[in-house]
């Protein structure tokens, strides 16, 4: 009788422990995407190049796995866009994952966006420090936006004419500009959903 009353008391502390191990998304981590399905996403370079960006694939809630503990897994949140390929094929591309947090880091959220002359890798960023980051109001034609972050790409490399060393980023919008070493750019001109 008193081995069962070990166990009873046991199992909810474990069940506890495995609840607070969990690494679903919190609702503040998933606020990072503010993009749907099937949305168009129009930019425009400093030399009146267009990119039109369609997102035709989230992810949510996708975890990784591998040889670690499944207590260190992540969950991600994926967006991905059409690519066009030559010869009318196309793929997707990952242009934002968000990751939850587990016991040995904290979330963290991962840039890339790929134009035709114009690359950028940023890499990952913890969600913490990014909260951090003063906001400014950058203007497009496709309105003012008072609640953006200026990232510098941990990836920039001056060699390449293609590396963008620049980003903005509104959090409600997505990506505002980009933005080269010599002043060349890439803005949002528009974003809509059909």
């Amino acid at each position: 009788m008193m081995m069962n009353k070990r166990v009873i008391l046991i199992t909810p502390i474990i069940f506890i422990f495995i609840l607070g191990c969990t690494k679903n998304l919190k609702e503040s981590e998933r606020s990072w995407n503010p993009y749907v399905m099937n949305e168009v996403i129009v930019f425009e370079s400093s030399e009146k190049q267009l990119d039109t960006i369609v997102i035709d694939v989230i992810i949510d809630n996708a975890v990784s796995d591998g040889p670690t503990p499944k207590l260190y897994y992540d969950t991600y949140l994926i967006v991905r866009r059409k690519l066009k390929l030559k010869e009318n094929n196309s793929s997707s591309t990952d242009i934002l994952t968000i990751s939850s947090s587990t016991p040995n880091k904290l979330a963290g959220i991962t840039f890339s966006q790929r134009f035709d002359n114009a690359i950028f890798a940023g890499w990952g960023y913890k969600l913490e420090d990014l909260e951090k980051y003063p906001t400014i109001s950058i203007t497009t034609k496709a309105g003012t936006f008072n609640d953006v972050i200026k990232l510098e790409s941990v990836m920039y490399r001056p060699k390449r004419k293609n590396s963008v060393k620049f980003m903005y980023w509104s959090k409600k919008d997505g990506y505002i500009k980009f933005e080269k070493a010599d002043g060349f750019t890439w803005e949002l001109i528009k974003k809509y959903v059909p």
